[in-house]
């Protein structure tokens, strides 16, 4: 048992295996609904999604133009026409259906579908880099 422990220990020293770290995937198994914080960009063939305090981003799409629909409803659909591509603050529900193999969704490593939207903000939350 002591070598098997001194084994494990050698690796990861060695950087031959490393500890998992969480990923939005990870944390959101394939088909599991969960609340998630972070950026959205919205624009043409462009939708993604970056959790908080991750670098890596994920295709997110909404059914029935859901996003449009509530920034209309809160008044910044104007402000939003600054330019394609603006990253906004997002808290959604959201659904991982895995990585697609096919169109722009393919080259992220998963597609998540929004089914609600908690919060949105045009201004940077504290705490969400």
């Amino acid at each position: 048992m002591k070598f098997i422990k001194h084994f494990v220990a050698s690796l990861f020293i060695a950087g031959l295996a490393t500890p998992s770290i969480a990923k939005a995937p990870d944390i959101m198994p394939v088909g599991e609904k969960k609340i998630l914080q972070g950026y959205y960009v919205w624009g043409h063939e462009a939708y993604s999604f970056r959790q908080c305090g991750e670098t890596e981003t994920y295709w997110a799409t909404s059914p029935d133009k859901l996003i449009s629909n509530v920034l209309q409803h809160v008044g910044e659909y104007s402000t939003f026409q600054r330019g394609p591509y603006q990253e906004f603050y997002v808290e959604i529900e959201a659904i991982n259906h895995g990585k697609s193999a096919d169109g722009f969704a393919a080259d992220y490593p998963a597609t998540f579908e929004i089914t609600r939207i908690l919060d949105l903000s045009w201004s940077p939350r504290p705490g969400c880099a």
